[in-house]
């Protein structure tokens, strides 16, 4: 609680957010209550304000409600799952359960939400054999062997997803390794598929970590994610590695994007402990990183963070677990801090050319 001159009246009042009491009339509570004891009806006049004291607490309550439900929101059920390799069908009939059972404990806050998140990989597995080796031949193989593991961007998979998504209502971004409608070429994609069933955007990862084995035979994605809007909010796609670099993010916030929304199987644990919060508060956005699990190699800890670097949620490690999360953007705070961070505005993209190259 702070105090703050009203003007010329040359009163003070207490700063509650969203409702203003001045101090004259705590004074006036006072008085009150002064002359309530000197009259033996001290205990009246006590319950009495506590009866007041909880108007105003759910006048107040009300109030910030009401601006709360109006601020453009996206609200974003992450699913932090153990992904079965080579099991789509597995893999989409624990996805459905999450979204379908409303009332247990797990997803008791999913009415309401706009969109399910899920990892990297998430309808085929991420990292099953046989991965590439120095060995001849051997890319060629794990390629051929990733090729008929793929589906169509809208393939079977998709097909599930899209009955699920126009059921409920709920967006679903689903990772999965995407085949070429020639046949020739595998990616690391995601899905948007909206609340009507229909194929919003399909992103291929740009930046597959060739230091794996299993990415190698990956073709990368030739373009950014668009910026998209929902709701009032603006956002935008990853996919794991993408985010670690810092131009890709830095893009996508310059565009416009209020929330980066990542799916990854990673097992870096400094990624999901640090980097998300440093693109957070160096691109003044919504992170919202959806780690793998499966076999002790991706260490979970799905998190997310606000535009001043904030840890908003951070999952178990190595275990299952599924919790909404709410973006707000336009909430007063971060809408300030926006205007008076200058991350934007200092930058001298003439001394970057060397970026593109």
């Amino acid at each position: 609680v702070s105090t703050q001159s009203t003007g010329s009246r040359g009163q003070q009042e207490m700063a509650i957010p969203g409702f203003q009491i001045r101090l004259k009339r705590v004074g006036g509570i006072l008085r009150g209550l002064q002359q309530a004891k000197e009259e033996g009806n001290a205990v009246k006049y006590l319950a009495s304000y506590w009866l007041k004291a909880q108007v105003i607490r759910l006048t107040l309550n009300w109030r910030e409600a009401v601006a709360h439900s109006k601020t453009p929101q996206l609200r974003v059920l992450v699913a932090q799952l153990q992904v079965c390799p080579l099991d789509p069908e597995a893999n989409l009939d624990r996805l459905e359960a999450i979204v379908r059972n409303r009332r247990s404990r797990a997803t008791d806050q999913v009415d309401g939400v706009d969109m399910v998140v899920t990892p990297e990989c998430f309808l085929q597995g991420y990292g099953f054999p046989p991965l590439a080796s120095d060995a001849p031949g051997s890319l060629d193989k794990a390629k051929e062997h990733m090729l008929g593991v793929a589906e169509l961007r809208d393939g079977p998979g998709f097909e599930r997803v899209s009955s699920l998504a126009a059921d409920t209502g709920i967006s679903v971004v689903y990772g999965y390794i995407e085949r070429s409608g020639e046949g020739t070429e595998v990616y690391i994609s995601l899905n948007w598929v909206g609340p009507d069933g229909g194929l919003r955007h399909t992103y291929r990862k740009t930046h597959p970590w060739i230091q794996s084995p299993f990415e190698q035979v990956f073709t990368p994605g030739d373009r950014l994610s668009p910026v998209f809007e929902l709701n009032g909010v603006r956002f935008a796609f990853l996919i794991c590695w993408d985010l670690e670099l810092p131009e890709p993010a830095r893009v996508l916030a310059l565009a416009g994007a209020e929330v980066l929304l990542v799916m990854g199987a990673n097992n870096d644990e400094l990624v999901l402990s640090s980097v998300v919060r440093v693109r957070a508060a160096e691109n003044l956005c919504h992170v919202l990183y959806v780690n793998n699990l499966g076999d002790g190699r991706f260490c979970g800890m799905s998190t997310a963070a606000n535009p001043i670097g904030e840890c908003m949620l951070t999952f178990p490690k190595e275990s299952q677990h599924v919790q909404v999360v709410e973006f707000n953007p336009k909430q007063p705070q971060f809408l300030e801090v926006r205007k008076t961070n200058p991350q934007f505005q200092t930058r001298r993209p003439e001394l970057y050319q060397d970026l593109a190259h």
